[in-house]
């Protein structure tokens, strides 16, 4: 995979971050100092790791220079993102799907992939972080690839990444952000909509009102 990027916030301007990258036996694999910007944000770039196919599992810790603040996350694996975006034929859920038991059960196989669903919410403009989540990241399993219908996971979402890591063999993270229903100016930016003449809801995020899908029926 390419250099991998972890950011944050802190409150604490110029404040000065180490982020380190530790193996599963507590090795400093890779560490970088970076500091917080004017919006209150940091980042830092790993140098490119090999996939993690043979049982890694990386830990990587930001702690403040300046300060006692520390964060952690464990269980990491490097290789390939996908976000999968749209409306209701991606938001459609395994759930729903063909064989939907058996494709369930199936999940359980499937450790190396990692799922992420972003909740339906709308901004009038760009944000930093998502506003809400249906699901943080999860390993793949019966229970967070099959949350429910119209839910999580995306159906088309899951069976390409299934098929894509069968394919190459290589852990994946796929990211679920659909919302049902949304015309497509309510994924271009206000920006974007200033070059369209007939656009009148420039800073009007939530003018629709898309269709609710806990009134559908669905037929397994």
């Amino acid at each position: 995979p390419n250099k991998a990027q972890v950011y944050g916030t802190s409150p604490d301007i110029n404040d000065l971050i180490k982020v380190t990258l530790y193996n599963a036996y507590s090795q400093a694999v890779d560490s970088v100092l970076t500091e917080v910007n004017l919006e209150q944000q940091w980042s830092a770039q790993f140098a490119p790791q090999p996939a993690s196919m043979n049982g890694e599992r990386y830990i990587i810790v930001a702690e403040s220079v300046m300060s006692d603040a520390k964060a952690e996350l464990n269980n990491v694996l490097f290789g390939d993102v996908f976000i999968c975006s749209g409306q209701s034929n991606m938001q459609f859920t395994v759930d729903s799907a063909f064989n939907a038991s058996e494709e369930l059960s199936a999940a359980n196989n499937y450790p190396y992939i990692r799922l992420l669903s972003v909740a339906e919410t709308s901004s009038s403009f760009p944000r930093y972080e998502v506003i809400s989540l249906k699901q943080e990241w999860s390993v793949a399993s019966s229970a967070s690839v099959g949350g429910g219908n119209w839910s999580y996971f995306s159906a088309v979402c899951w069976f390409f990444g299934k098929n894509l890591f069968d394919e190459l063999q290589v852990p994946l993270g796929l990211i679920g952000t659909n919302y049902g229903g949304t015309p497509v100016r309510d994924w271009m930016s206000a920006d974007a909509k200033l070059n369209c003449p007939n656009e009148t809801s420039l800073l009007e995020p939530d003018a629709f009102e898309p269709y609710r899908f806990d009134e559908l029926s669905v037929d397994k």
